[in-house]
């Protein structure tokens, strides 16, 4: 998503009083290739916003869901 396109969504979502999905993947769970389908299908389903978590990008401080995704994305 380029940044316009964010700031386009995110000015929609003010005008309209909607909230904006968020939703994060880290990055290689369960396998690399499943990543971008991954992706895929969550905006689909109506995510406005993906993070991409990097595996190696302080698990801890995302939690034990995070850290265990992390952790699979990693072997």
């Amino acid at each position: 998503m380029t940044l316009g396109r964010l700031l386009e969504r995110i000015d929609a979502s003010r005008e309209s009083s909607t909230p904006l999905l968020m939703c994060a993947i880290v990055a290689g769970d369960p396998f690399l290739e499943a990543t971008s389908e991954h992706m895929g299908v969550v905006a689909e389903h109506g995510a406005d916003i993906i993070e991409l978590i990097h595996p190696c990008s302080a698990p801890s401080f995302h939690g034990p869901v995070i850290q265990r995704s992390s952790m699979r994305a990693r072997r």
